[in-house]
């Protein structure tokens, strides 16, 4: 049986501890719920603007991620077949996707709200 509060929990830790202890920049992991459905975590580090944006539909069972260029607050997410996905991160508030790569219908935008 799948438990999603555990594949969170292990996401989180795989990332800090996947770069090893050669690594010297801190990982920064923004979990944030979106669509009531859809649990998102922005991965970045303090190194660069580059990152991850990993989700889970708690519906479907469907999972995926993209890596994402930070301009400001707006993330510019990368190889999504659903098309160009920006999001704009309200830190410790919220996160807006323009185009959410979890539903390609999607015509607007998808509000989350912070988790942590």
């Amino acid at each position: 049986m799948w438990n999603l509060p555990r594949w969170m929990v292990r996401l989180c830790v795989m990332t800090l501890f996947g770069a090893g202890p050669v690594a010297a920049e801190e990982t920064l992991v923004r979990c944030f719920l979106v669509d009531a459905r859809v649990h998102v975590a922005v991965v970045s580090s303090s190194a660069g603007p580059e990152g991850e944006l990993v989700w889970r539909d708690t519906v479907t069972g469907e999972s995926g991620g993209a890596p994402f260029t930070a301009l400001g607050d707006r993330l510019m997410l990368r190889g999504v077949a659903s098309g160009p996905v920006v999001a704009r991160l309200l830190p410790d508030l919220a996160i807006v996707l323009e185009h959410p790569p979890w539903d390609r219908e999607s015509r607007g935008p998808s509000l989350g709200i912070a988790l942590n």
